[in-house]
């Protein structure tokens, strides 16, 4: 009954390796002797590049990315909004005035404005990026993670974001509600963390 997966980044060691592709897709793609699926293949994988696909060719050759330059989508899927977003520009570029920082977030401003204004027949909206805005872990003082804390949470709040997904540290922690004037997430009492 599952409708989609996301992917929230880091999903082989390093992007420009083919062969690890091929490792990772043969065995997601696995069958058994009638054809099934054994595995996640027949489910609808949706993906935003991480880190380590370092923005390799590898990575868009490997997936069909909806959206602009594959670096950002928003789809729905019942009564859910999702919104996918490569930020790999907060390692990239510390100037959000300037493209290709600039039009993303453009971009996303008016994408989650029209989601806002839709609640009436799509009510909630979850974003996937891949790094974690308020992770306590190992990147959270991180400065692509809190330039893209800047750039990002702003419109998160400003458009009462239901969810946001990450992955950039590989382990798994969850939270109440945080807001962009969060400023020290290690602090935080409502964030519930786990090992990873």
């Amino acid at each position: 009954g599952v409708a989609l997966q996301l992917v929230d980044g880091d999903i082989v060691a390093s992007g420009s390796l083919e062969d690890l592709w091929g490792q990772w897709l043969d065995l997601v793609w696995k069958q058994d002797d009638a054809g099934a699926f054994l595995t996640l293949g027949q489910e609808l994988m949706v993906p935003i590049a991480g880190n380590h696909e370092a923005e390799a060719a590898q990575f868009y050759a490997n997936w069909a990315i909806p959206g602009d330059l594959e670096q950002y989508a928003s789809f729905d899927v019942g009564n859910t909004h999702f919104v996918a977003v490569d930020d790999q520009f907060a390692q990239l570029q510390k100037d959000f005035t300037q493209p290709p920082a600039s039009t993303l977030l453009a971009w996303l401003d008016a994408d989650l404005n029209r989601a806002n204004q839709n609640r009436a027949n799509v009510p909630f909206i979850v974003v996937m990026g891949h790094r974690g805005l308020y992770s306590t872990s190992n990147h959270a003082t991180d400065g692509d993670v809190l330039a893209a804390r800047g750039a990002l949470a702003p419109l998160f709040d400003k458009y009462a974001v239901d969810l946001v997904f990450n992955g950039h540290d590989h382990e798994y922690e969850r939270s109440a509600m945080l807001h962009a004037n969060t400023t020290d997430p290690t602090q935080d009492p409502t964030i519930v963390q786990s090992g990873g």
